[in-house]
Formats: C-alpha cells, structure tokens, sequence
C-alpha cells in the first residue's frame, strides 16, 4: 500500500512540473530556482520525475539529482564559454549528448504535444480508458511486484450483455455515448491506483493493486448495479436493447502465476457469468476436487457478498467438509458462482473462521423443501488452511 502512495505522489508530481515549465519557461532564473526549491521541498524522486518530463530517461533518484547538478554545472561552462546565457535545456541537451551520452539521436517536440502523443498511444480514442496493451503491460509489471513484496492483485474482466441488439436498435451513436457513459461509471468507482481498460469492442478490465478477491467481488458487483440502473438512452420503457455488464474476477496468486493465466482466469469467470444469467458477477473457481470430504457438523452463517456489508446473515450447519469446501443445507437454492463468506464456529478450537467460498453446486433434497450447497474456497490464508486441517484430523 505504501508503494502504491508513492506512485500515486509520483503522478501528481508530474504533472505538476509540465505545469510549472510552462507557466514559467520565459524566466530561466526563476525556473531554476522554483525547481531547485521543489526539489529540495520533495526529495530526490523530484528529480527523477523532471529528467523523466525534459529527457524521458528513467533514472533513480539519486542518479537524478547528480545529473541535474551536473546539469547546472554544465550550464555555467557553456555561458563562461561563449558569454552569454543559455537556457538549461539546452545544456540538459548538450551534456546528454556529449557529456553523459544517454542520447544519441534527439529530436526537438513540445512537451505538450509529446506528452499528448504518448497518452494518445496508451489510450482508447471513444472512452479515453487505458488500452489493452498498457493494462497488460501494467499487469505484467503488478505481478511482478506482488510476487517481489508477496502481496495480491486482483482483475476484473467486463462484458456488456446484449449490446449489438441495443446498438440495432438505438443506433452506434447512442452506442458510442453509451461506452463513454459506462467508462464514467468505471472511473468514478475506482482509486487513482487502479487501472482501467477497454479491452476490446465491449469488453472492459480493470486492475486492483493490493486488493484481495472478495474486495474486488464487492467492486465488481456495486459497477454492475449502477450499469444496470443507469439510464441509457431509449430505454425509458423499454426492454428490448437493454443493457446490463457481466464480470469476472481473479486475484494473484491463488488464480495465475503469471499475467496471462490471471487473465485467462478472470476470462473463464466471465464466461461463466455470460453462460448461467447475464447480469451477475462470478468469482474463479477450480472444479478440481482436490481433498476428500469429511462428515462434520459445524454451526455456520453465511452470507452472500454483496455491496451491502449489512446484508443478512443466515445460519445453518455443515454437512460435510474438507481443506477447500464445504456443503450445507439451506431453504432456498443459491446460484452459481456466486460468492458468500463463511463463518465458521469450531467449539473444541474456540474459535470462528472466517473465509471465502464460491458456490459450485446447488442440489434440491428429494420430498423436502431444501437445497445443498457445495462450495469451494475462493482465498484461504496459511493459519485459517492449518486450523481447518486440526478440523480433520
């Protein structure tokens, strides 16, 4: 979380010091002085982030602040040499070239219109979301990060259900406002750390750094309600074209090792989601049985994730049980995929555990009024796994 502050802090700097440049670029001396104060004011990572803004080099902060002292240096020389002043830019250029040689081959653009140049690359032109290929890029980078500081991340992959019949019948125009509505409703629901993407025609992802798997469920279904709610054009009245999202979710490690199998995970919950209803969000789960089940009977609430953390708990007790799932009974069936925490009361242990499951079947008792539910263990910690393994001895 630190790290994510950081970087966020980071953001904000750089755009700060394109909006400094510009305001002052007529006074060198001033300029100067004002960035040296930032610097001073903000650390070495100023630094970093003014080379970055002037020269588009990546250095660390320490390397940053000894250039830039080499820099001014380097600008005192030039004028003593040729007497007269010249602006620090082009002593930057002249010691990159000459001196520190990082660049061989310049070229003179606005910053401006380069910084514009380079979002327009990472961007979707209709939404202006990040593009595929920087959200994998950025994911590939995440996981790196989660496997150095041993962290999660999680992915959300979108679907907007049924939007060729809404653009037969609205139209592309209304079509188009309507990605540009859904991408609003995406960026007001997330953090500056998240990274939000069109990923495809209708297809939308989303990035949650330091984020679990039932927090990213919570996302995922409080953006499904407020699509599902919002009032698109023509459909005052009307059913028929109506747009509802579908998503799935997936959080490193437990679901991916890498970026393209947390991605392929994500994809296969939302291709569940897409096949049981439309409309709803699915966790990944593995349907591969892995432990055997044992009969215990333990007092247990549950209660299904939604945005509402005051939703209703409902209690029962378990029929069987294993290292990851469980089965109960329960008056009314629960679909598919869906996501419930489970609080689980172990009396000789004195405790309660706390996890999170996936619902994988839904059966209907014979004669009786009541359903079993099977479910598997979406994220289940090393201490809660050890606790639950006592269970079965």
């Amino acid at each position: 979380m630190m790290e994510m502050k950081i970087v966020e802090k980071s953001n904000r700097m750089f755009e700060e010091i394109i909006q400094y440049l510009d305001e002052d670029s007529g006074n060198e001396r001033r300029l100067i002085d004002k960035l040296n104060a930032l610097g001073a004011e903000s650390g070495d990572v100023f630094f970093a982030n003014l080379l970055k803004v002037l020269s588009h080099l990546d250095f660390s902060p320490d390397e940053a602040r000894a250039h830039w002292d080499s820099i001014l240096k380097h600008k005192a020389e030039m004028e003593k040499g040729i007497h007269r002043c010249i602006g620090f830019r082009v002593a930057l250029l002249d010691y990159f070239i000459n001196i520190n040689r990082k660049v061989k081959n310049p070229k003179i653009v606005e910053i401006a219109f380069f910084e514009q140049t380079v979002r327009s690359a990472l961007t979707d032109g209709l939404t202006g979301l990040y593009n595929k290929r920087h959200f994998n890029d950025t994911l590939g980078k995440e996981i790196e990060r989660c496997r150095r500081y041993k962290s999660s991340s999680s992915v959300i992959f979108f679907d907007l259900d049924n939007f060729k019949e809404y653009n037969d019948h609205h139209g592309h125009i209304a079509g188009d406002l309507a990605l540009q509505q859904i991408a609003g409703i995406f960026s007001s629901s997330c953090r500056m750390s998240d990274t939000i993407a069109r990923y495809g025609g209708e297809e939308f992802a989303i990035l949650l750094p330091e984020t679990d798997k039932k927090s990213a469920g919570i996302l995922a279904e409080r953006i499904r309600k407020r699509i599902e709610k919002h009032p698109f054009e023509g459909m005052e009245g009307v059913t028929e074209g109506r747009l509802t999202i579908s998503g799935g979710v997936a959080c490193y490690p437990g679901d991916g090792e890498n970026w393209e199998e947390l991605i392929k995970s994500s994809d296969e919950a939302l291709y569940r989601a897409k096949n049981f209803t439309k409309n709803r969000i699915c966790l990944f789960y593995s349907e591969r049985r892995t432990f055997p089940r044992i009969e215990r009977s333990y007092i247990l609430s549950y209660k299904v994730v939604t945005e509402d953390p005051a939703g209703d708990e409902q209690i029962t007790t378990t029929r069987n049980i294993s290292e990851n799932g469980l089965s109960f009974e329960c008056e009314e069936p629960i679909n598919l995929s869906t996501a419930i925490v489970l609080k689980i009361k172990i009396p000789a242990l004195e405790k309660v555990l706390e996890v999170l499951g996936t619902v994988v079947r839904t059966e209907k008792i014979d004669k009786e009024e009541k359903y079993v539910v099977g479910l598997q263990f979406s994220h289940i910690d090393s201490k809660t796994r050890n606790l639950m393994q006592n269970l079965l001895i």
